[in-house]
């Protein structure tokens, strides 16, 4: 996903429009493994006031905002008490654009029309689990006991309407869900299963799920 300056750069473009404010636990992430350099981490440092003052742990909820977010945000608003919502927004179509362009060279994605922007990752989810047809005796199968609170409140809701069910799989001692048990669950239930929901990074306790292993464990089956 980051590799050198031809995609850091697109990643600050995306910064300052749309407050995308993950990029330095993901810099960090990546530098371990040698794909950003010393250069490019010390200057998203730089443009992150916080990381002088607060060691923040919570940037699967909401990281500080990078000096570049918050004066485009202030520079938009700015311009919007001049000219109008409507407007300011019509001056920026062109900048907001490039967003879902340079999000989709990011994550690799075909093109820009598979790029959604919305408030909050619960709302995300939320609008891609309503796309799944659901109906009775279907099984969606939570990976592990780490699923998000209201994830799953709106999974047993669903279910309760569609006449489905809610199967939990595994976890290892450490939380994580347990592939190999995931695989031997998606086996005894075949095509019962409709949907695997997985909380990649729950937003509690520090915990990462394989998610590359799961998809390889579902794509197999």
């Amino acid at each position: 996903m980051l590799h050198g300056g031809r995609i850091t750069a697109k990643l600050c473009r995306i910064c300052q429009v749309c407050n995308l404010n993950s990029c330095w636990p993901r810099l960090a992430s990546r530098k371990a493994r040698g794909f950003v350099s010393s250069a490019v981490l010390q200057r998203v440092r730089r443009e992150t006031p916080s990381v002088e003052k607060v060691l923040h742990f919570n940037h699967a909820g909401a990281s500080p905002a990078a000096a570049p977010v918050l004066d485009r945000v202030l520079k938009h608003l700015q311009r919007e008490a001049e000219i109008g919502g409507y407007a300011a927004a019509d001056e920026a179509a062109d900048e907001i654009a490039g967003v879902y362009t340079s999000i989709a060279e990011l994550i690799g994605a075909r093109s820009s029309d598979e790029i959604a922007l919305v408030e909050s990752a619960t709302v995300a989810w939320m609008k891609a689990f309503s796309a799944v047809p659901l109906s009775s005796g279907d099984v969606i199968l939570v990976a592990g006991r780490a699923e998000y609170a209201a994830q799953l409140v709106e999974e047993m809701r669903v279910c309760e309407e569609q006449g489905c069910r809610v199967e939990v799989a595994p976890s290892t001692s450490s939380g994580a869900v347990d592939v190999d048990a995931l695989a031997k669950c998606l086996d005894e239930m075949g095509e019962q299963v409709k949907l695997v929901s997985l909380c990649h990074v729950p937003t509690n306790g520090g915990l990462v799920n394989p998610a590359e292993a799961v998809g390889e464990v579902c794509r197999s089956r």
